[in-house]
């Protein structure tokens, strides 16, 4: 009886070893500004809100268009609205004090690795973004109101860092078409 005490012990502190060991991978964007957005103004990003069902810490991966899946021990160091607002803060670049300042706002859509038919692998974002003055109640109509949308291909092999890497480029992408929007108003 001792014996298979002494087994089950055995057996039950290999496996709680075995469990649990593995400690999550964490991710942030790039940060370094890719100098593609050249805005005109100021542009401060207030505030960008993930939709709930990619709101979480783990990498989102699309398997179709009713399925989301994720990376199960790879996780954003922070929220990815916090991430992404300082992803385009980094494009848009300091502040100039001769300049007008904007304010952005708006809805994160999509931050995920999208799967396609054939076994190809793309990095999708898309943000709903309005910018008004800065200081203007966000009831007030903005000056422009747009859901930017950018995919940028992963690069092989399809694994987190470079799906990762790939998200960064097309926040990048984004930050750019939203500076040029901005620069064409009056």
């Amino acid at each position: 009886m001792n014996m298979r005490r002494t087994f089950a012990i055995a057996g039950f502190a290999l496996l709680a070893g075995c469990v649990g060991t593995t400690p999550p991978r964490l991710y942030t964007l790039n940060m370094a500004s890719s100098g593609a957005a050249t805005p005109n103004v100021n542009i401060e990003v207030a505030r960008l809100r993930p939709l709930d069902a990619i709101s979480g810490t783990a990498v989102v991966i699309r398997r179709s268009e009713h399925e989301l899946d994720t990376y199960p021990l790879d996780h954003w160091a922070s929220n990815i609205g916090e991430l992404t607002a300082e992803k385009l803060s980094a494009e848009f670049g300091d502040a100039a004090p001769d300049r007008v300042t904007l304010s952005v706002t708006g809805d994160i859509l999509a931050f995920e690795q999208a799967v396609a038919g054939d076994g190809t692998a793309e990095a999708r974002v898309a943000v709903a973004i309005e910018v008004r003055k800065k200081g203007e109640s966000r009831y007030a109509d903005p000056l422009l109101a747009k859901t930017y949308r950018a995919q940028s291909p992963i690069a092989a092999p399809v694994m987190p860092a470079n799906v990762v890497a790939s998200l960064s480029r097309a926040v990048e992408s984004i930050a750019r078409d939203v500076a040029a929007d901005v620069n064409g108003l009056e």
